[in-house]
Order: structure tokens, then sequence, then C-alpha cells
């Protein structure tokens, strides 16, 4: 394998991890090559399982197998990632995936991910990095921080919020609102049509926001005894969460 392919198959694995899928057509414009040597890229990397076509639609999105390959190589950040393991996994176990996320300057990074299909593995993988205000953790954080700070990340942030919304209607400022409400934020069809991002921002012992638990649950559901018990749930592990790492400041 040549400089060049391994070149081009980085470049389309990074266009992937910007988006849900993508077409064969999508790949070409976004890497200004040609059909057959997209093509040609792609049954390379399905290969491995590191890209990954849809059942229903002529649509690929990163595979199984990167999600594994990220977590290997990531190391704890600042050491509260351990800490918070034991909550994520007994959050996981509740049936629906689950995700660690942490607030990296104006972008949120998934650094843990349990749980789910191959399709939600692929969509919330480890490494996705968005900036906040995108998804239901980067909401959760911006509902913690002062209104200064929000007026400028969505300033300089906005066009890439937009994008990834994909012409879906979002109000951020009522949703950073719910936030500072009902203590958690919900942001609809982010990553997988019909599911609904829920997070809690979680917060060090200083009480400064390192990032967020994550759920991604179904949005018909979120209303029901079930999802309000998961929800419950959520907050629950994440004061948990909070509480060990106070204890490690000690």
């Amino acid at each position: 394998m040549s400089l060049q392919t391994i070149d081009r198959a980085a470049q389309l694995l990074t266009e992937l991890g910007k988006v849900e899928s993508m077409r064969l057509i999508d790949m070409q414009r976004a890497l200004s090559l040609s059909k057959p040597t997209v093509h040609r890229l792609v049954q390379s990397l399905m290969k491995h399982k590191l890209v990954e076509r849809a059942q229903d639609a002529p649509l690929y999105r990163l595979g199984s197998t990167l999600p594994k390959l990220a977590q290997r190589g990531m190391p704890p950040i600042n050491g509260w990632h351990d800490a918070c393991r034991p909550a994520l996994r007994r959050l996981a176990a509740k049936g629906h995936p689950a995700s660690l996320l942490a607030r990296i300057g104006l972008e949120t990074l998934c650094i843990e991910t349990l749980g789910g299909t191959s399709a939600t593995q692929a969509a919330l993988h480890v490494g996705l990095i968005v900036p906040l205000g995108a998804g239901s953790a980067g909401v959760s954080i911006l509902g913690d921080m002062e209104d200064d700070d929000i007026a400028y990340v969505l300033r300089t942030m906005g066009p890439r919020i937009r994008s990834l919304a994909a012409g879906r209607p979002r109000d951020l400022p009522e949703e950073i609102h719910c936030v500072r409400r009902q203590g958690y934020a919900v942001v609809p069809d982010m990553l997988v049509k019909g599911m609904a991002g829920v997070s809690a921002v979680l917060h060090d012992g200083a009480g400064r926001p390192l990032g967020a638990f994550g759920l991604l649950l179904p949005s018909s559901g979120l209303h029901s005894p079930l999802g309000r018990g998961l929800i419950d749930t959520l907050r629950r592990e994440r004061d948990w969460a909070e509480r060990a790492l106070s204890v490690r400041l000690q």
C-alpha cells in the first residue's frame, strides 16, 4: 500500500467521522477523487471493518473496529476517566447506549461509549469531536456556563453547529434554558434518526465542568415512565461520579 493510498484512506475516515453517514458521491466530492478510486478505498476499509454500509440504504459510516482501536489508544484524561467508569458501566447496563464525553475548549470529545448497536456505536464513536452546543453533552455544558461565555461560544462555533444540524430547526437559547430548569439536556435526531441524546454535565471536585454523561434514548419514549426513570438514573450516576471525583481531590 502506497503512502498516497494511506493518506487518502485517512482523509476518508476523517470525513466519515464528521457525519452520521455518506454516499459514495459525497466522498468523491469531499476528497476530489474519482468514483473508482473511492470505491476501491471503501471496499478495502470495509474488509477491515473500518467502514460499513447501512443495511437499508447506499450509505456508508465508520465501522465497528474504529471505536475499539481509539479506546485502546486513548489515555485517561487527567485520571478522571477511570473514576467515572463504574458509573458509566452501570448506566449502560440499563440497556441503552451510554457515553462519557470530555470538554476540550469549545468542543466535546467522546472518550468512551458502551452498549448499543453498531449504528449507534459508529455515530457516537470514541474520538468524536463536536462543538459545544451541537450535541446534548455540549448543550448540558453550556447550561452550566455564564451568559457571556455562552454568547462567545455561539458566535465562534455557530456555523459548525448549524452545519451539523443539517437543516433541523434548533433553538439553542431555549435548549440552554431547559438545561438550567430541569438539570439535563435533550437533543433529538442529532446522531441517529429517532433517537435523542440526553446528557447531564459532569463537574470536578471544584465544581468546574469536566464533560458530561450521556444516553441515547428513543425519542418517542422520553416522557414515558421508563424514559423518565432512565434520565433519573443518568443523573444519579453522574452524581455518584462527581462524589468519586471529590474524594480523589481530598
